[in-house]
């Protein structure tokens, strides 16, 4: 190799860095990834901008072609708006998100207007017959009907919640939109339904596909006798990495060793205040866990239940 062609490859790495930190960023299985799409391709197009060489300008080229209408896309549009660590700020048109905004208030419900029946006065302070009550307060109560259809129109609801959404503190990038949106439903009701539709976790194959790319690599022709609890052992060695420097969950302090009996390709974590989280948790609370299930270990004639 020449210097100029690993000269080439060095830029080349360089400006690709970009792309591959993105492709990390939208695989996740976790977390929603489609409001992310307009804000990371406004950040990749800027970054090819401020690149020099001509492999940056093709890449900007390219994306500029391949998405030029990426802010007019409902999907991700709604998306981006609706999530609480971008709203109106994740585009680049703030006229795209005026739009994007007014479609929003179609598809919200109407605020349902009900018309409440006059309460009848009953006991010592009832006197007289209601009917006559009713027209000593006639004009009264025409006016207050006035004031109501004035105040409860239909777009009322959406509109203020809406307003509300936009006028709230963005939400820290690094923190969870499902959470936030689960925290804070009620004061939403109707942009909520909106949020769980459009702010759902895609499914995506990246995760199975990086394991079979990693098995392929490891089984060949020429190691065609490793066993299948190698196999594992390899395939998984950089996720146990990270699970063995857990040291706490949510908090708790927890010991997280890999299995040294029956499988190594599995990791326990022990820790007494872990009784009382459910498996669920315990998933949620780390990125690289995928299962959590409860084993019980006989001691003589003691059980004991461990995570």
């Amino acid at each position: 190799m020449t210097e100029e062609e690993l000269n080439k490859v060095k830029e080349a790495i360089t400006v690709l860095e970009p792309f591959e930190l993105t492709t990390r960023e939208i695989s996740s299985e976790k977390y929603p990834t489609a409001s992310k799409i307009i804000p990371l391709v406004d950040n990749l197009e800027r970054i090819m901008r401020q690149t020099k060489g001509d492999l940056a300008a093709q890449l900007r080229s390219g994306i500029l072609s391949r998405f030029a209408d990426a802010e007019e896309r409902f999907l991700w549009a709604a998306a981006t708006f609706i999530d609480p660590r971008f709203k109106k700020h994740g585009f680049r048109n703030p006229d795209n998100a005026q739009v994007i905004k007014d479609r929003l208030m179609s598809r919200m419900r109407p605020a349902a207007v009900v018309e409440e029946e006059p309460e009848q006065e009953t006991g010592e302070g009832a006197q007289g017959s209601s009917s006559a009550f009713d027209r000593l307060w006639t004009h009264f109560d025409s006016k207050i009907k006035d004031v109501k259809k004035s105040t409860t129109s239909a777009l009322m609801g959406p509109h203020i919640e809406l307003r509300r959404h936009l006028e709230g503190d963005l939400l820290p990038r690094q923190q969870s939109p499902l959470l936030w949106w689960k925290q804070n439903c009620g004061l939403f009701p109707q942009l909520q339904e909106q949020a769980m539709k459009f702010l759902s976790c895609p499914a995506t194959s990246v995760s199975s596909e990086r394991l079979f790319s990693k098995a392929g690599e490891l089984v060949s022709q020429r190691r065609a006798n490793l066993k299948d609890t190698t196999i594992n052992m390899c395939a998984s060695d950089k996720e146990l990495a990270g699970l063995e420097e857990i040291t706490t969950f949510g908090g708790v302090p927890c010991v997280s060793e890999r299995h040294q009996k029956f499988n190594q390709s599995k990791c326990v974590v022990r820790s007494h205040e872990l009784k009382g989280c459910s498996n669920q948790e315990i998933v949620d609370n780390c990125e690289s866990v995928v299962e959590a299930l409860r084993i019980t270990i006989r001691r003589g004639e003691k059980r004991i239940q461990k995570f």
